[in-house]
């Protein structure tokens, strides 16, 4: 059995086990945090994680496989080819160079869909990877460009960050608020 080192304590683990939690912490790597409590803390065997981790499926295999394929595309196809826009316009601007309207217009223009694909490829390929083992991630991207406003925009860009700020740092301040002992009080006059 492979040892893991976790917090300065070292557990001997099963390869399989070691291997799910090596996943699953690419996953954290590729925005893609699963909102469950028990899947957020270390502590977790990685068994839990997903039972199906590992078993072969055919099914599996088709969407991960998919995923993959369009993720790597969208990442090494349109989003490198739209940087190669992007990329010297920002380049010359910030060595204090002038670049003519054209030139200047194509890098701000080409800067979102580069971004986009970036992101919406990488996401892509962690849910492909992730299917391949048996592991089926949230969605994390939800075709933001669809959006019908920019709050509906934010829900749509990055959800699983958006659940974990919301349950781990809004929620704990806005009970910790409801907890003070100022926040009862109302104004007098003076």
């Amino acid at each position: 059995m492979p040892a893991m080192a976790v917090s300065s304590v070292t557990l001997d683990v099963p390869a399989r086990d070691a291997a799910l939690v090596a996943l699953w912490r690419l996953s954290l790597l590729l925005s893609t945090a699963r909102d469950r409590p028990d899947h957020l803390h270390v502590g977790v065997r990685a068994a839990n994680l997903s039972k199906s981790f590992g078993k072969l499926k055919l099914s599996n295999f088709e969407v991960g496989a998919t995923l993959l394929v369009i993720g790597l595309f969208k990442k090494v196809v349109i989003a490198d080819n739209l940087g190669r826009m992007v990329d010297p316009a920002f380049a010359a601007m910030q060595g204090g160079s002038t670049l003519i309207a054209p030139q200047a217009w194509a890098g701000a223009l080409a800067y979102y869909p580069q971004l986009y694909f970036d992101f919406s490829g990488y996401a892509d390929m962690a849910l492909g990877i992730g299917r391949l083992f048996g592991l089926r991630l949230p969605i994390n991207f939800d075709s933001p460009l669809r959006a019908s406003g920019i709050v509906d925009f934010y829900r749509r860009w990055h959800i699983t960050l958006t659940r974990v700020i919301a349950r781990f740092l809004f929620t704990p301040l806005s009970l910790w608020g409801l907890g003070s002992p100022c926040a009862g009080r109302q104004r007098t006059a003076a």
